[in-house]
């Protein structure tokens, strides 16, 4: 398959390579600063599969699509169930409720 990168240079890579092992073959440090890809415009995770021919570019925190995925893909991952101690109540909650999570024997309930 070929991919096109955005300077307008394209490689031949085997079909179902990863945008992370392209990232690896150009520099490990892209590989390593990376967050995830755009292919053909449209957001990807830097791990899944590639089949056919592509436009990829590589998003990394330096630039704003990276940023913008990094601060979405965080508010997308926090755990709606986050709990925290109220030193208030002296009580385990759930972040943004007033319920108790945990019993006073700090089990969860």
């Amino acid at each position: 398959m070929i991919i096109t990168f955005p300077d307008g240079s394209n490689r031949e890579y085997p079909d179902g390579i990863s945008p992370l092992s392209i990232a690896e073959s150009i520099s490990p440090r892209l590989a390593r600063a990376a967050l995830s890809c755009l292919i053909d415009g449209k957001n990807s995770d830097i791990f899944r599969p590639i089949h056919g021919d592509h436009e990829i570019r590589f998003c990394t925190f330096d630039d704003a699509d990276g940023r913008h995925i990094y601060w979405m893909n965080w508010e997308a991952g926090r755990d709606s169930d986050f709990d925290y101690f109220n030193t208030d109540t002296d009580q385990w909650e759930t972040e943004g409720t007033d319920e108790p999570l945990h019993s006073d024997n700090g089990n969860i309930m």
